[in-house]
């Protein structure tokens, strides 16, 4: 309808064919694996065929991946009144991307087979969004927004639901030009042990109203905003069993693939669901935060105005994680903290001053929220030690990775038979708070001209100033500070022997479960290291400064055009104390920062 209705329709699609990320040697692919020669990538290969009907797949297969995204828009565009408009806009996409295996991610010289591959087709995100303006007279306008967002993704192993990780090590790799002997290879079969059961569903509703109100020399805004996001998601990693066969003559003439052929000896680790049923162990809960705001801007004269506002936010979480009595005993407080009724004020003031035609100051400061990824809400959910068990037995013979041994079966009743105790817990600080940190800055943009260069130079000074008031930290409760310090001075750390760890693990579980005692430490993982705690909690600690400053200037030749050049430095002076980087998972914030006290 002219100059009323107009709509927008766009389809997009990207089709890609990306090669590999890492092959033999021998095979030709970007990246080679300097251990593992083709050939002996093909033996394994069928020592897989001939002993358990297992194909665990052929590089060439895979060399050209079919990844795809296709892209739906559509936007309806209403002029209702000159004075209220409205639009609707839909917008889903569709992708398909393939991601390889990890044999380095359990040491190095390693590479994964094709069977490792996971399938990435089920991520469909949509939203939908209404937005409607109105100027109800000269100075009262408002604004409100509605926006939907629904993502499902379910990573699909290419070798298989029923699949787990099958580790090879100890294998004769490529000669080392180094060393000159040969690398320690390992060769990874079957499907990566965080794809067996990895589901995401997420819907996110957001609402938004805000009306602003002129009069005199005041323009007054308030709003309210509205944000929930129901969580589902299935993490349950090695639900399939991850299977390792080591070199059972430690640097004789037998290998892993020997051990791998002849069942045994073998190291298998199992985790399941404590009801049998995978979608128990999820993350399931909704979050909601409630923003309100106001704030008025004041043109104090011509040439200064000043703006002070003030945000509240205030969160609310639909469920808490189970209850973990043995993580309780353990460290005096439990692992059923969540966001709920948490809030933050969060004031603001800015300015700007022109205090002539050529200089003008400007700046501002106040409190900032955010920052607190929700994977490690959900985290404290779906890792909470109770609705999951693992049952870990070494030196089984005549196994078929292609199949649950019995003795893990019985490990695992045996498990479920008794009281959680030994699972890793991932808990929320009882006195957590809101990230925020206060942030000021200041800025001198001024003009001016250079004799025989040119007139009109724009020059800029700014400072940023971020100091932290409430920032993510996160601490491993397990770690005992030993009587001892590093070259440096700084503290070092150890885990306790079980036999001597003071804190309670629960009742003792009968010593014929070989999976799960506390007396000799079975449970503990391949050390005998006792459960991971892990907390997330606060600092006070951490700050940025940045100091800059620039020049530009643009020269304007009149029938060759224009040329512009800047010129800029700027000087960062930072101090983190758990930045969590390239990371949202507690279990690897220790492993991606530069630590003084790791805790």
């Amino acid at each position: 309808i002219k100059d009323k209705l107009f709509f927008l329709v766009n389809y997009e699609e990207n089709r890609q064919f990306d090669g590999i990320n890492e092959c033999p040697i021998g095979f030709g692919c970007g990246n080679e694996e300097d251990a593992v020669p083709l050939a002996l990538f093909d033996q394994v290969r069928q020592a897989s065929i001939d002993t358990f009907d297992f194909d665990p797949g052929d590089f060439a297969d895979f060399n050209s991946l079919p990844n795809f995204e296709r892209k739906i828009l559509g936007r309806l565009d209403w002029n209702i009144t000159n004075d209220h408009r409205a639009s609707l806009t839909f917008q889903r996409t569709i992708s398909r991307a393939f991601g390889q295996g990890d044999a380095d991610a359990n040491g190095a010289n390693g590479l994964a087979a094709p069977s490792t591959f996971s399938d990435n087709e089920s991520s469909i995100p949509q939203s939908y969004s209404f937005q409607l303006f109105s100027n109800w007279t000269d100075r009262l306008s408002t604004e409100f927004r509605f926006n939907f967002q629904e993502q499902t993704q379910a990573t699909i192993p290419v070798a298989g639901f029923e699949i787990g990780q099958i580790l090879i090590n100890g294998l004769n790799g490529a000669n080392n030009p180094a060393t000159g002997s040969p690398f320690i290879a390992t060769i990874e079969l079957g499907s990566e042990n965080n794809v067996q059961n990895n589901i995401l569903d997420l819907e996110r509703f957001q609402y938004k109203f805000r009306a602003q109100y002129e009069v005199g020399r005041h323009r007054f805004s308030a709003g309210y905003e509205r944000d929930t996001r129901n969580v589902f998601e299935i993490l349950l990693d090695g639900s399939e069993g991850i299977f390792t066969f080591n070199d059972p003559d430690a640097g004789g003439p037998l290998t892993g693939l020997d051990a791998f052929i002849a069942g045994g000896p073998a190291n298998v680790v199992f985790n399941t669901s404590v009801t049998g049923v995978a979608a128990d162990t999820a993350a399931n809960f909704n979050l909601t935060q409630n923003s309100f705001y106001v704030q008025d801007e004041i043109n104090i004269t011509d040439r200064l105005s000043v703006l002070i506002g003030l945000r509240y936010e205030r969160f609310g979480i639909s469920e808490t994680p189970p209850l973990n009595e043995a993580f309780a005993l353990r460290n005096g407080f439990p692992n059923t903290a969540t966001l709920d009724n948490l809030d933050v004020f969060a004031p603001r003031f800015g300015f700007n001053y022109r205090a002539t035609d050529w200089l003008t100051v400007r700046g501002g400061g106040g409190i900032f929220a955010g920052g607190f990824p929700l994977s490690f809400v959900s985290q404290t959910f779906d890792e909470n030690g109770v609705t999951t068990r693992s049952a870990t037995v070494n030196g089984l013979t005549g196994v078929n990775p292609f199949d649950t041994p019995p003795q893990i079966v019985t490990a695992l009743e045996g498990a479920l038979a008794n009281p959680a105790t030994e699972g890793n817990v991932t808990a929320l600080d009882p006195d957590f708070e809101i990230p925020s940190l206060w942030r000021v800055n200041v800025a001198v943009d001024t003009r001016f001209d250079i004799p025989f260069i040119g007139k009109g130079f724009n020059a800029t000074s700014e400072f940023i100033g971020s100091f932290t008031r409430n920032a993510l930290q996160f601490q491993d409760l397990r770690l005992v500070e030993l009587a001892q310090s590093l070259p440096t001075g700084d503290p070092r750390f150890t885990l306790p022997p079980q036999s001597v760890d003071p804190r309670t693990f629960g009742p003792a579980i009968p010593a014929g479960n070989p999976a799960f005692n506390p007396v000799t430490g079975a449970g503990f993982g391949a050390n005998g290291d006792p459960p991971g705690d892990f907390l997330v909690t606060n600092t006070g600690l951490g700050r940025s400064i940045v100091g800059s400053f620039s020049i530009d200037k643009t020269w304007d030749f009149t029938g060759w055009g224009e040329l512009a050049g800047r010129i800029g430095y700027a000087f960062p002076d930072n101090e983190d104390v758990s930045p969590a980087n390239d990371t949202d998972d507690t279990r690897d914030v220790f492993e991606t920062g530069a630590f003084v006290n790791i805790n």
